[in-house]
C-alpha cells in the first residue's frame, strides 16, 4: 500500500496475522525504536460451545475460534496507534508487529446471550516513533478496541436506522452509497478497510468516549531494540564467486492509481510509471548503460498488449579503495507493473518469483495491499533459498507488520537475510528518491553501514512526509567490514 499526497489506496486483502510464534533479529531505525506491547483487555465472543476457560487454554477448535475473533479486534491497533487522535494524546505514531501471543484470564457469561466475555493478556511487537520514550525504557499508552468486532463497524454510523440497518443486512458491501461511516477514512469507508482507519475519537464519530461499545486499556511499551553499527555483507555481493560474477538487483514499482487502472492503457500520469522515469534517468546519469527494453507488455498475455515496462541497466563498479572489494557487474532490473495480488495479470508476480531466486538484492515499492501483494504463500512458486544472502527493500505502507515475519519466516532466519521496512504509511511522491537512496551505497561502490543507509531513506522522505519509521531487521549476523576505515 502506497500514500498519494493526502490519499491511501487500500486493496481489500485482510492481514495474515501470526499469533503464539516469534523470530529473534537485531533492529535500528533512525526515528523508530522496537518494543514489547502488554496490555489486559477484554472481548466479546460468539462462543457458544465454550463453558469454562480451560477449553481455551489448550489446543482446538475453540481456543482457534477464540484467537481468530482476538484476531480481529487486534488488528484495529493499527488504526489507533497511526490516528490523529493517538499522536496529539502521546506525541507521535507506531504500529504493530506481525507476532503476538496471548493468555486466557477469563471467561464470563452475558446475560441474554450466547455470547461470552473473555479477559485476555497480549504481548507482542511493534514498532514506534523513539522520541515517545523520552530517554525511558517503558511508557504509557492507550489502547482502543471494539468490544465486539462483528458490530463495530454499524456503530459508526450517524443515525439509529443507519446502525440497525448495517446490523441487519446480509452483506455489509450492500448498504447506500450515501451511508458514511464516521469512525474511519471518509473515503476508504468500507468494512473491509475500517479497521485500518479506525479513530473512535474522530470528529464527528458517534463512539467518541464511548466505555460501552470500545474497550479503553493502557497498554505498557518496553523498548527491546538494540543494535551495533553493521555493514550489508558487501563481500557477498562484490565477490564473482559468490555471485556468479555479478551483482543482481531487482527493483519492483507498482503503479499506483488502482482506481484508473486499465490492463491495457497505460496511464503515463501514474506516480508509478514517473518514478520509473526518474530511476532511468539516474542511473544514466551514473554511466549505467540499457542493455534490455520492453514496452507495454504482458507475460500473461504475451500477444496483446499490456501495462509492464522492463529495463536493464548494467555497468562495471569500482569499490573504492581500502574496502578490500573486487569491480563488479552491477545489473539492475527495472519492472513497472500491476502488482495487486487479485491482478489477473501474472507478469509482476512470475518476475518476484525469479528475482527471489536469482537476485542479491530486491527492492519492492508499490501497495501493500494489507499484506497480500507479497504474501509468500499466495504467489505461487515463490520460494526463498536460506543459503543465498539477500537485501529486500519493502517499500510499501506498513510493511513491518506484513511482511517482516513472514519472509524471515520463509528464509528460514535471518542469517542470509537482511530487512529494510517501514513501520507506517509511506508516500509515492518520494518513490525514486526513496530507492536512489537506498541504492546508492550498492551502486556506487562506497559501502557505508546500515545505520547510514536508514539514515539516508529518511531524509529522502523530505521535511513535508517526516518519518515512515524505516527500519533495518536481521543484521545481527553480518560480520564484514572494510578494511580500512
Amino acid at each position: 500500500m502506497r500514500m498519494v499526497a493526502s490519499r491511501i489506496f487500500l486493496s481489500g486483502v485482510c492481514a495474515v496475522v501470526f499469533t503464539g510464534s516469534s523470530l529473534s533479529y537485531a533492529f535500528y531505525g533512525r526515528h523508530s525504536a522496537e518494543a514489547t506491547l502488554k496490555y489486559r483487555a477484554v472481548i466479546e465472543m460468539t462462543l457458544p460451545q465454550l463453558q469454562s476457560l480451560k477449553q481455551i487454554q489448550t489446543g482446538g477448535e475453540l481456543r482457534d475460534d477464540a484467537l481468530e475473533q482476538i484476531d480481529e479486534q487486534v488488528q484495529h491497533l493499527m488504526g489507533t496507534f497511526q490516528s490523529t487522535s493517538f499522536i496529539e494524546e502521546v506525541g507521535g505514531s507506531g504500529a504493530l508487529g506481525a507476532t503476538y501471543s496471548i493468555k486466557f484470564i477469563k471467561v464470563e457469561n452475558i446475560k441474554s446471550s450466547e455470547n461470552k466475555l473473555i479477559t485476555y493478556e497480549f504481548t507482542g511487537k511493534t514498532i514506534f516513533e523513539k522520541e515517545l520514550f523520552k530517554n525511558k525504557k517503558s511508557i504509557g499508552v492507550p489502547i482502543k478496541l471494539p468490544l465486539d468486532s462483528t458490530k463495530i463497524y454499524c456503530l459508526g454510523f450517524k443515525t439509529s436506522e443507519e446502525v440497525k440497518t448495517c446490523l441487519a443486512i446480509p452483506s455489509r458491501d450492500d448498504l447506500p452509497d450515501d451511508y458514511l461511516n464516521f469512525c474511519t477514512d471518509d473515503h476508504y469507508n468500507t468494512e473491509g478497510d475500517f479497521w485500518y482507519f479506525w479513530d473512535p475519537e474522530q470528529e464527528d464519530c458517534p463512539l467518541n468516549n464511548n466505555k460501552a461499545d470500545v474497550v479503553r486499556v493502557t497498554g505498557t511499551l518496553t523498548r527491546t531494540d538494540a543494535f551495533e553499527y553493521t555493514y550489508p555483507e558487501y563481500n557477498k555481493l562484490f565477490q564473482t564467486n559468490y555471485n556468479n560474477g555479478s551483482l543482481d538487483i531487482s527493483v519492483f514499482l507498482g503503479y499506483i492509481d488502482e482506481e484508473t487502472l486499465d490492463a491495457v492503457n497505460v496511464n503515463k500520469g501514474d506516480e508509478g510509471y514517473y518514478a520509473m522515469t526518474v530511476l532511468e534517468d539516474e542511473l544514466k546519469h551514473r554511466a549505467f548503460k540499457l542493455s534490455t527494453f520492453k514496452n507495454e507488455f504482458s507475460d500473461s498475455n504475451p500477444d496483446h498488449k499490456g501495462i509492464a515496462f522492463e529495463r536493464v541497466y548494467e555497468k562495471m563498479v569500482t569499490p573504492e579503495s581500502g574496502s578490500g572489494l573486487a569491480p563488479t557487474l552491477v545489473r539492475i532490473k527495472i519492472l513497472l507493473a500491476d502488482t495487486a495480488i487479485t491482478s489477473e495479470d501474472e507478469t509482476f508476480r512470475r518476475a518476484l518469483v525469479q528475482a527471489m531466486r536469482e537476485s542479491e538484492v530486491v527492492v519492492y515499492d508499490g501497495h501493500s495491499g494489507l499484506g497480500g501483494n507479497l504474501d509468500v504463500e499466495r504467489i505461487e512458486g515463490l520460494t526463498l533459498d536460506p543459503s543465498k544472502y539477500q537485501i529486500y527493500f519493502f517499500n510499501g505502507c506498513s510493511s513491518y507488520r506484513y511482511y517482516n515475519y513472514m519472509y524471515f519466516k520463509s528464509k528460514g532466519g535471518s542469517k542470509n537475510l537482511d530487512i529494510i521496512s517501514t513501520g507506517l504509511q509511506s508516500s509515492s511522491d518520494v518513490t525514486a528518491t526513496n530507492i536512489i537512496a537506498f541504492l546508492n551505497y550498492f551502486i556506487s561502490g562506497q559501502p557505508r553501514t546500515y545505520q547510514k543507509v536508514i539514515q539516508n531513506l529518511e531524509a529522502s522522505n523530505g521535511e513535508d512526509n517526516g518519518t515512515f519509521l524505516i527500519s533495518i531487521s536481521g543484521d545481527e549476523n553480518n560480520v564484514w567490514k572494510p578494511k580500512v576505515k
